[in-house]
């Protein structure tokens, strides 16, 4: 293994890692091996007996205490390696060397270290190369403050799109980034070993390559202030844990825990003010690779682990605006990494770059000015799992691409979009701001062109118009703008965008028994094709459960017909449906005959929360069910939490104040509890807030201004930890959005005076949303819009037209942009789409 160390160093020290202006060749085409997998006599695989033996693990240290004794634990002895796949145990397996055993039959204390792979294969392959990485798989999710994530854009749901807009730095000192990032990857993994004696042991790795087929776009704009100098190496954006993948290695199960991280790079310094931007390309193969030697060991320092770099490449660009000497470069790109047992493994990470050398030479107009961008490859493998404990990388420049060189040379005239996005999509009949940029001599005026007729002209900074789309039509269309001089185009600029079908349409559930007397208290999509919607009468009885498996085109009711109680919430563990119904129960779908429990030892059913009862659901990502759960005796709210594997009460919090019934809600780590008040101050609203999935609660009071606790809240709605909103009927008879950015420390108030009370809100980015209007216009006979659409982030509304009814609205849920459903009293639903 020395050896192996050694070669492996040399060997990353030899590569070149300096940048050529030049594709690199395509590998050559690596003969398949396959090693039958040889396993250890140590390897002590846990059976269902031993596992149902645990009564704890601690995870601190991997301490396993067992309450009953087992073939297994018979003859288990220090120096064998625990293996487990994925279980309620252990959310990611493990590979776990034992290293102590106390205690006698029936109550062993086993302590345990990490193991290494090779500690029960001497010998194995494993060849992984379908490894999509898709949103519906993510488990957890981290941003940091300024970044956004969009929902996915394509309709197979493996793009990930963020926006962010960060400040690094402070004060005179500071630099922001602004921009987009699209990625869509896949994980490959191929791994060949075999352990050698000659005379000693040690490992041989036949094969290794490991990284991802990236497809990555990005647009970047950097600003900064004169003066500004930034040296910040790199700055996470986002960080997404994915559920295990797990195979075996003959009957050893291995466990796979993806992990991408959105890095920037951010440095140089900034000696005046300046503004710049690029956008670039990427569509490729990177990660590293092992070439085994031919002779026998020691091997050749030059010879061993390469990177993987296959890239084809594009660009357009924007040149920057300029006032004097500038240098400064961004990079914004992934890092995928694969942890083998959630411990270590190996990584890729590439960025798209930008990079400016410009001055002004004194007394001119005239610049010296480089601008490239690029693409640079850092690969790599986190050596713990072959029994080493460093980091090993490449970083591998895989070519630069100069965009303008200018030498004692004046700017050139040009103009350039800065929006729409070229390949963009739009729903026809909204409105598109067009935006242009000049540099050089300013032009007499700009023109905006439609498939080659004028739109519109403009003389004046800022060059834009919003182009109102209803009387457009269907498909791709060209944008052309024109920089004029004296009658002359000076210079010109095209995009492409498509004008797409995007509609809500009525889907009547009456053939399923709906009427005005039902109500649809929810709806919640999966995916973009399997979707439910729950409800029952409006007195609270006979409640269903339909499922659709075409994107709510078409209903199936999958509870009993003589289920009891109507359904008011729907929660998606990723396996299976927990509801919350009229006379505040909980069910498992599926299992209506019982409330949701438990067996005892003794095989006696144990209902969870039998001791209260339960106003809300919601699912927390570390595993729990939390609750609004209300005490018989005490008649007191808290915070309960079950073990949604095990379904039994883990934690429990009060709620402080208990003069209204409180919700709750969770967007990945981000919990929230709202719609508490106390009649000792009628001026005041608290929330409960959570940023460790539930684990923690916070109460504050709800700083928003003008709200009092004639004020109700119904809905609420984070797209990131930061960036969320509450929904509700304001006291002087109107609708109110509440907007924060900093997590709930903070929140501004939205009166909507064209709607009078919203039940629930949805965002599909951070600027576009949807909401519910749940009042009635029974009384008056009159109907009126029941359904709202924002887009500016929620400070104007405006109704959708196809949602005009007397009845209340009640659950508006997207997934993606492309698929969107509203229910509410009656029969008719409303569903989104769009065709492409």
């Amino acid at each position: 293994m020395k050896k192996f160390l050694l070669i492996f160093v040399f060997g990353i020290m030899l590569i070149p890692t300096g940048c050529k202006k030049k594709t690199p060749d395509t590998p050559d085409p690596e003969p398949p091996i396959s090693h039958e997998p040889v396993v250890t006599d140590n390897a002590k695989i846990m059976d269902a007996a031993t596992r149902n033996a645990i009564s704890s693990i601690d995870t601190t240290n991997f301490t396993f205490t067992f309450n009953a004794e087992t073939d297994l634990l018979k003859n288990l002895k220090v120096g064998d390696v625990l293996v487990d796949s994925c279980s309620d145990k252990a959310a990611y397996g493990y590979l776990r060397k034992v290293t102590a055993i106390e205690g006698s039959r029936g109550n062993k204390t086993v302590t345990t270290e990490q193991a290494k792979l090779f500690d029960v294969l001497q010998q194995g392959s494993i060849d992984f190369n379908s490894g999509k990485l898709t949103r519906n798989r993510i488990s957890r999710m981290e941003l940091a403050k300024g970044v956004t994530f969009r929902q996915n854009k394509n309709t197979d749901f493996t793009v990930f799109d963020f926006d962010y807009d960060m400040d690094l730095g402070d004060g005179a000192n500071t630099i922001t980034f602004k921009g987009n990032t699209s990625l869509s990857m896949d994980v490959f993994f191929y791994f060949d070993w075999h352990v050698t004696f000659n005379p000693n042991p040690w490992i041989e790795v036949d094969k290794f390559e490991t990284g991802i087929e990236l497809n990555q776009s990005a647009s970047l704009n950097l600003n900064s202030q004169a003066g500004a100098t930034l040296s910040t190496g790199v700055v996470k954006l986002a960080s997404f844990y994915f559920q295990p993948w797990v195979f075996s290695v003959g009957p050893i199960p291995v466990v796979f825990v993806p992990k991408v991280d959105l890095i920037l790079h951010a440095n140089g310094t900034v000696s005046a003010e300046f503004s710049t931007g690029a956008s670039e390309e990427f569509d490729g193969k990177l990660g590293v690779r092992y070439k085994p030697s031919t002779t026998q060991p020691p091997l050749p320092p030059n010879d061993g682990w390469e990177p993987i770099a296959e890239a084809p490449y594009s660009y357009d660009y924007y040149p920057p605006s300029l006032q004097i000497s500038t240098n400064a470069e961004a990079h914004v790109g992934p890092e995928a990494s694969l942890l083998i047992y959630g411990v270590i493994g190996p990584f890729t990470n590439v960025t798209g770059c930008l990079q400016l050398d410009a001055s002004l030479h004194s007394g001119t107009n005239n610049w010296d000015m480089d601008f490239n961008v690029g693409a640079n490859a850092e690969v790599g493998v986190e050596i713990d799992i072959l029994n080493f404990e460093q980091r090993y990388s490449i970083e591998k420049c895989l070519f630069t691409q100069n965009l303008m060189h200018l030498d004692n040379e004046p700017m050139g005239t040009d103009i350039f979009f800065e929006h729409p996005d070229d390949g963009h999509w739009y729903s026809l009949g909204s409105t598109i701001t067009l935006k242009a940029r000049t540099t050089g001599d300013t032009p007499s005026q700009v023109d905006f062109l439609l498939d080659g007729s004028l739109l519109t002209s403009d003389t004046q900074e800022p060059y834009q118009y919003d182009w109102n789309t209803s009387t457009s039509t269907y498909g791709e269309h060209t944008l052309v703008v024109n920089d004029i001089k004296d009658s002359q185009i000076i210079a010109s600029d095209t995009v492409t965008i498509s004008l797409l079908n995007a509609t809500w349409e009525t889907i009547d559930l009456s053939s399923l028994g709906q009427s005005n007397e039902t109500v649809n208290h929810d709806v919640f999509f999966a995916d973009e094709n399997n979707g439910w919607i729950a409800g029952g009468s409006r007195y609270g009885l006979w409640g269903y459960l339909l499922k659709t498996t075409d994107g709510g085109q078409t209903w199936q009711n999958t509870a009993p017909q003589d289920f009891t109680y109507a359904i008011h919430k729907i929660v998606h563990d990723g396996n299976d449906i927990i509801v919350n119904t009229a006379g505040n129960y909980v069910y498992m779908a599926g299992d209506w005959s019982k409330d949701y429990g438990f067996y005892d030892d003794e095989g006696n059913w144990i209902i969870t929360f039998n001791d209260g009862e339960v106003y809300d659901i919601a699912l927390s990502p570390n595993g729990y069910l939390e609750t609004i759960f209300k005490d018989y005796i005490s008649e007191t709210f808290s915070i309960e939490n079950a073990d949604a594997v095990t379904h039994k009460r883990v934690a429990s919090c009060p709620i402080p104040y208990n003069e209204s019934t409180p919700s709750i809600y969770f967007q990945n780590l981000k919990g929230i509890v709202y719609n508490i008040v106390t009649n000792n101050n009628p001026l005041r609203q608290y929330i409960m807030v959570s940023n460790d999935g539930g684990n923690s609660w916070e109460t504050k009071t709800l700083n928003a201004s003008g709200i009092t606790t004639e004020d109700r809240i119904y809905g609420a709605y984070f797209i990131t930890d930061e960036h969320g909103w509450l929904v509700g009927h304001e006291s002087q008879g109107f609708a109110t959005v509440l907007i924060t950015n900093d997590g709930g420390d903070s929140w501004e108030k939205v009166n909507v005076e064209n709607a009078y009370s919203f039940s629930s809100v949805q965002f599909i980015t951070n600027i576009e949303g949807y909401a519910t209007d749940n009042s009635t216009d029974l009384l008056n006979g009159d109907p009126a819009y029941k359904l709202f659409h924002t887009m500016d982030g929620g400070y104007t509304w405006e109704p959708v037209e196809v949602a005009y009814t007397q009845m209340p609205m009640l659950k508006v849920n997207f997934i993606g942009p492309y698929r969107g459903y509203a229910v509410g009293n009656g029969s008719e639903t409303y569903r989104f789409t769009v065709e492409k």
